[in-house]
């Protein structure tokens, strides 16, 4: 009987032991572009997820971003919002998987692109982290966005459709540095930050659970413009539904 029982364990197929969840913390930066050595959580089925958020007038063309000799596997191409005539929000989002983290050499960013960081109203917000337990099938492409716009709901409903067992972040920014962010629903405050180039940039990140995360501002709707993303891990023994996919207000 014990022969059997060690037989069916050491055949049986792998299973996910715990939920997807981040490796230490989030790492976050403004009005700087990436560079140094980035940190790596160390784990199983990772992902590395880092997200660029930028108002801005022009495009911003990022044409190298590796980490320690490697492209990310994913790389999404930059969602754009117009605000107004002038400006545009942007959200760019790369993702290293566990087969690119493992053939990294090192962890030396190498990230280069077209445009300057500069005021006015050239906010540039990067935020990233490890997460691990978390499916290896690609994303696909971005699972949603929500854009707030000329005097909108200062409240958002962002779809977030996931298990208990999947890590979810919603990240955003805000053409008035003034509008703050006063709740993420059950998801935890990372971040609520002035950037100095005339940004804020929030987020709230968590275990999943539910189908919808609701935004609280301050009270005030957002003339100028609000935009969100929702990102959701799955984790390593659920099928990746894909994270993040489009939808507009």
């Amino acid at each position: 009987m014990l022969k059997r029982l060690l037989m069916l364990l050491l055949f049986a197929p792998s299973l996910a032991f715990g939920d997807a969840a981040i490796v230490g913390t989030w790492t976050l930066a403004y009005d700087v572009e990436p560079t140094g050595d980035a940190t790596v959580g160390a784990g199983t089925d990772r992902k590395l997820v880092w997200v660029i958020r930028n108002e801005a007038v022009a495009l911003r063309t990022i044409s190298t971003f590796t980490i320690g000799g490697q492209t990310a596997s994913e790389v999404f191409t930059p969602y754009n919002q117009t605000v107004d005539t002038t400006e545009n929000h942007r959200i760019y989002a790369y993702v290293w998987d566990e087969t690119k983290i493992a053939a990294m050499t090192g962890t030396t960013v190498s990230y280069t692109d077209d445009q300057t960081i500069g005021a006015p109203h050239d906010g540039f917000c990067s935020s990233y982290v490890t997460v691990q337990g978390v499916d290896q099938t690609a994303f696909g492409d971005w699972d949603d966005i929500v854009h707030e716009f000329n005097g909108a709901d200062d409240d958002v409903d962002v779809d977030t459709v996931s298990t208990a067992a999947d890590y979810v972040a919603v990240l955003s920014m805000t053409s008035t540095t003034a509008r703050d962010y006063t709740g993420w629903d059950t998801l935890t405050e990372i971040e609520d930050t002035n950037v100095p180039n005339g940004v804020r940039c929030g987020f709230g990140a968590g275990a999943g659970g539910d189908a919808i995360t609701s935004v609280l501002g301050d009270g005030t709707a957002e003339a100028l413009g609000r935009t969100f993303v929702s990102l959701v891990f799955p984790e390593v023994a659920a099928a990746a539904t894909g994270a993040v996919k489009r939808r507009r207000r």
